[in-house]
């Protein structure tokens, strides 16, 4: 498993521990009360805009504040 941490519009919502983006993100939709990712845009009619980034250095190259990585929601 890999670590990701999951964004939208620079707003971070956590660090997930997941097999790939896809599940990080549907880990993080869950954690906001919806079944998965797609039930999220389902739900609120509009695209989804979480972003999963790899590891700490994937994070770090694209800017992103990487201290809460420690903090891992697991799968």
């Amino acid at each position: 498993m890999t670590k990701f941490q999951v964004q939208a519009n620079g707003a971070v919502f956590g660090v997930y521990e997941a097999d790939d983006q896809q599940q990080a993100r549907d880990l993080c939709a869950q954690d906001a009360g919806y079944d998965s990712e797609a039930d999220m845009v389902e739900q609120l009619g509009s695209p989804s805009e979480l972003v999963a980034i790899a590891g700490e250095e994937g994070a770090r190259a694209l800017g992103v504040d990487v201290s809460e990585v420690l903090n891992v929601k697991r799968a």
